[in-house]
């Protein structure tokens, strides 16, 4: 099914107004309450393309930054496909979407499982025999120009799965302790440690280097 997300994230349904006003009262004019996420996605479970269009409108940015980093690529192409994937995912999982779940952790949650579907693809590939020309990945991309953030990369991409899926969400998407733990599904203070032994790991590398 397409859903008619581009590279902007902007939405091909042509949704009605969430909002709507409700009562006039001279110069004032009170609307209703805007539709949460939560409301959307239960409207998309029953059919409702164009809610769940809305809430591709407001959180695709949000994902694909998430995926670029998770695969460590500046290889637009796949960032966009992985993305793509997740929602159509989302698309299909939305039936089965419990209220009572936020969103964006319920969303991340696909995306970190498209990645790694995308990432153990990628490794049967490697082990398939080469045709014999010399392919380099745009994932191997060295950033010459600031070479920190390069090594920093590397560095987060040889964490643990769960260390570095916690590290993503906290500091480049500013989830909290019980949004990451809901994500990844493990306790509170199971994710303290997660991200406790990723920074320890990553401070230590750096300091060695």
């Amino acid at each position: 099914m397409a859903l008619g997300v581009g590279h902007n994230g902007m939405s091909a349904c042509k949704t009605k107004p969430i909002s709507s006003p409700v009562r006039d009262r001279g110069m004032a004019i009170e609307f209703a309450p805007q539709a949460s996420d939560e409301d959307l996605l239960v409207r998309a479970g029953r059919g409702d393309r164009c809610a769940f269009e809305s809430v591709v409108a407001s959180n695709h940015a949000a994902l694909t930054s998430f995926v670029q980093r998770y695969l460590a690529t500046s290889d637009r192409n796949v960032v966009d496909d992985v993305t793509q994937q997740t929602w159509l995912g989302a698309w299909q999982a939305c039936p089965k979407f419990v209220p009572r779940a936020r969103v964006r952790t319920w969303l991340f949650r696909i995306a970190i499982n498209t990645c790694l579907n995308y990432r153990r693809s990628q490794r049967l590939r490697r082990m398939a025999p080469l045709s014999g020309a010399d392919e380099r990945s745009a994932d191997s991309t060295v950033l010459e120009e600031n070479p920190n953030i390069e090594r920093l990369r590397i560095r987060i991409q040889q964490l643990p799965e769960r260390q570095r899926c916690a590290l993503l969400l906290k500091h480049y998407h500013d989830f909290s302790y019980r949004q990451i733990a809901e994500t990844l599904e493990v306790s509170v203070p199971a994710v303290e440690s997660l991200l406790f032994r990723a920074r320890r790991t990553l401070a230590k590398d750096l300091q060695d280097e």
